[in-house]
C-alpha cells in the first residue's frame, strides 16, 4: 500500500480544448482581459494575467481562446 502519492490531474471535458501556454481571454468580468494558461486544472486553469502579472484561477467556461 502506498501513502503520500498525489493523483494525477486531469481536466474536465471543458478543459480539453486548453492547453498550457495557451493565450486566452477572461469574459465575463466588467473590463475584458488577456492572458496566458499557466497551469490545467479539474474545473479550473491558472492564468498568468498580462496587466497585473499575477496569477488567478478562472473556471474553463469563463476562458476564450485567442
Amino acid at each position: 500500500m502506498v501513502f503520500n502519492t498525489w493523483k494525477k490531474i486531469v481536466p474536465s471535458e471543458k478543459g480539453e480544448a486548453f492547453h498550457v501556454g495557451q493565450k486566452v481571454s477572461v469574459v465575463g468580468q466588467s473590463q475584458a482581459a488577456n492572458g496566458t494558461i499557466d497551469a490545467l486544472l479539474v474545473n479550473t486553469a491558472v492564468v498568468l494575467m498580462e496587466e497585473e502579472q499575477e496569477k488567478q484561477v478562472i473556471k474553463y467556461e469563463h476562458l476564450v481562446t485567442l
